[in-house]
């Protein structure tokens, strides 16, 4: 087992909250350059077959291939690394602090509406063959940054994440298998603290999933006497 965070450069690299920041923004234009790089690209002038675009077009490749095969490998290797990254996530996270900051109501607190999503795309896929082409890819990946935007204004936390995004719920099967991991060194004293400082003002702090943990960002807080670490298996 490997301690990353022992790793001296490899260390001050996961600790800082630019390395998340940063690649929350690096995705988020690449997010913004796929949805305007498929708009109203259907397909090719002059070109008898139906789909000529379909894995050729840089949206539905890096969508459809890159990120949904990527994915899989990703959730094996970092199980839910991809939630603390997520640009969709950030953007409903952002949203939610300048809007209503209400809660959730409990009857949308279960996984039915994950699942429901997830039917519904796969009738896009299969009945409007969506993935075919990059002008309703795009299509797809705005509708989602603009619901993100508009359940962040309504509700408090990551509430896309929890209502519309399958990939959350999917990468959380994987994770109990995944080769990083976040722990605490030293168990005996989160089981005997009573102060909960890691914790206790979580309204400055964003929430970091990483394998079957699910914390907050930055790892180690001022107060909280114990040591996280992320591990190699």
């Amino acid at each position: 087992m490997v301690h990353l965070f022992d790793i001296p450069l490899v260390g001050r690299l996961l600790r800082s909250p630019w390395t998340l920041r940063l690649c929350r923004l690096l995705l988020l234009a690449l997010l913004l350059g796929m949805i305007l790089l498929g708009w109203n690209h259907h397909d090719i002038a002059g070109v008898p077959a139906a789909d000529p675009l379909m894995y050729t077009h840089g949206t539905s490749h890096l969508f459809w291939v890159c990120w949904m095969m990527g994915g899989a490998i990703l959730a094996v290797v970092a199980g839910r690394f991809w939630c603390a990254i997520c640009p969709l996530g950030w953007v409903n996270e952002l949203s939610g602090r300048i809007g209503l900051r209400r809660r959730l109501p409990s009857a949308l607190a279960s996984k039915i509406p994950v699942a429901l999503v997830l039917m519904g795309l796969q009738l896009l896929v299969y009945g409007f063959a969506i993935h075919r082409y990059p002008d309703y890819t795009a299509w797809l990946l705005g509708t989602s940054l603009c619901l993100a935007i508009v359940l962040g204004l309504l509700f408090f936390g990551r509430s896309f994440c929890h209502l519309l995004c399958p990939a959350g719920a999917l990468f959380g099967l994987y994770a109990p298998l995944s080769l990083l991991g976040l722990r605490v060194r030293d168990k005996s004293r989160c089981r005997s603290c009573t102060q909960r400082s890691c914790v206790a003002t979580q309204r400055f702090w964003g929430r970091f999933h990483l394998g079957q943990a699910q914390l907050f960002w930055p790892m180690r807080r001022p107060g909280c006497p114990a040591y996280f670490s992320i591990w190699w298996s």
